[in-house]
């Protein structure tokens, strides 16, 4: 007896050859190594200079990951890449006391000649 259903004949689907279709890898672009980029005085100011910028990353980021991923999303040629870790400060609102959270930032050279386009 087929109460359920489950004991009913089921019409399974034609199965088609495995070994023709491949998964494609993800690439390291769709893992989100860069937070945002850093517009600050300071970071126009290294950007006009030295022709870099500055991006906070993840923890999980290094050197490799972030020049693949700057690279791949703006279409730059990327020289160097700095990575500098930015401590957590005490802050004070009244009485209560607590940290600003630290971060980590990348400071990405570009070669000369490219510009990437951040606003």
């Amino acid at each position: 007896m087929a109460t359920f259903g489950f004991l009913k004949n089921k019409k399974t689907p034609p199965k088609t050859s495995v070994t023709d279709k491949r998964v494609p890898s993800v690439p390291d672009a769709v893992q989100i190594y860069l937070v945002r980029p850093i517009l600050s005085e300071k970071a126009t100011r290294i950007k006009e200079a030295d022709n870099a910028y500055i991006f906070q990353i993840t923890d999980r980021a290094n050197k490799i990951t972030v020049a693949h991923e700057v690279a791949s999303l703006y279409k730059v040629h990327v020289t160097k890449v700095e990575i500098v870790r930015v401590p957590p400060k005490p802050k004070k609102t009244g009485r209560f006391s607590g940290y600003r959270s630290g971060y980590r930032k990348a400071i990405v050279h570009v070669k000369q000649g490219e510009k990437i386009e951040l606003i």
